[in-house]
C-alpha cells in the first residue's frame, strides 16, 4: 500500500533469491482480485500510488538488483488487459 513498504519488501525477495516479481498497478476498481489485493490496491489509490511511480521504483529496484525481472499488471478496462514488463 505504499512505496517504501513495498520497496522493501521487493528488495527482501531479490536478496532472498527471487528471479521475477510482479509489481501490482493500483486501480479503482480491482473487483476480479481477491480481498487482499484489492484492499493493497485502495490503500494504495489513498496513499497516491501511480502508474509513473510502479515505473520508478521498478528502475530503483533494477538498478539494485540487475538480474530481477520487474513485471507489473495493468489492467485498461473491464474488456481488455494489457501486461508489461519492465527491462530497465
Amino acid at each position: 500500500p505504499t512505496l517504501s513498504a513495498s520497496e522493501a519488501a521487493a528488495d527482501a525477495l531479490a536478496d532472498g533469491g527471487a528471479d521475477v516479481l510482479e509489481l501490482g498497478v493500483p486501480f479503482s476498481d480491482p473487483f476480479a482480485d481477491g480481498g487482499v489485493i484489492r484492499s493493497a490496491a485502495y490503500k494504495a489509490l489513498e496513499n497516491g500510488v501511480s502508474l509513473a511511480d510502479v515505473g520508478a521504483l521498478a528502475k530503483r529496484l533494477r538498478a539494485r538488483h540487475p538480474l530481477l525481472r520487474v513485471c507489473c499488471d495493468l489492467v485498461k478496462n473491464s474488456r481488455h488487459t494489457t501486461s508489461f514488463c519492465f527491462y530497465i
